[in-house]
């Protein structure tokens, strides 16, 4: 079965139930209730990676570039789990104009893949199963390799506002660390908008460097 009859099977599926199905990826972001089920079928068709299923769908578009323009950040089952902490592919799916007015959207896989972490809320673990995650546990970019611990003290830090100096409570968009080692999580405030949270390890302790407001090209409009 070639990609788009496979694609047309899924859309069928999907559309029986107003949830999309109990097997079918959760879906959120900006422009995450304009998605179709066969947008969605599309997506999932295009943007997988054998024997990794897609589980959660981040849908925006980039405030740039046309309104026809869709991203679909397509999380994949985690390959590797650990009571608090979950890592695993994430690819990049997005629209191309379609040829005619009132035509579907086309979807089309940028190719490769970046990597996600998750981290549960300190004092809690994650179940067997893949969940739609609490906005604050959702998961966010990791651009650097940074171990286990590191990852899960870094987020807990930050998520506690780190120190009293930033804006706790927020969801963590990315994290990466710095070939001087300095380690830098952006959290959201809105869409668009959030803080640039810069932090050292020092002693085994995270000091805050700096707290900045950050802002992207996101757009729900």
């Amino acid at each position: 079965m070639n990609r788009r009859a496979w694609a047309a099977v899924l859309a069928a599926m999907l559309a029986r139930s107003p949830l999309f199905g109990a097997d079918a990826p959760f879906v959120y972001g900006p422009i995450a209730a304009q998605l179709t089920p066969a947008d969605i079928a599309e997506v999932v068709a295009t943007c997988s990676t054998p024997g990794k299923p897609a589980w959660l769908l981040e849908a925006y578009r980039l405030r740039h570039l046309s309104s026809e323009n869709w991203f679909v950040d397509v999380h994949l089952a985690p390959d590797r789990t650990s009571p608090r902490l979950r890592r695993g592919e994430v690819n990049l799916c997005h629209s191309s104009d379609p040829v005619e007015p009132g035509q579907p959207v086309r979807w089309v896989s940028r190719g490769g893949h970046d990597r996600y972490a998750q981290v549960a809320l300190q004092g809690s673990e994650f179940g067997e199963s893949l969940q739609n995650p609490a906005e604050l546990e959702r998961p966010f970019n990791l651009l650097s390799e940074i171990g286990d611990e590191d990852l899960v003290s870094l987020v807990d830090f930050v998520r506690s506002s780190a120190g009293g100096k930033a804006k706790g409570g927020l969801p963590i968009r990315l994290v990466l660390r710095t070939a001087e080692g300095l380690f830098v999580v952006q959290t959201m405030e809105r869409e668009d908008t959030g803080e640039q949270v810069e932090i050292r390890r020092v002693d085994g302790q995270w000091v805050l460097e700096e707290v900045s407001q950050s802002r992207w090209s996101v757009s729900g409009r």
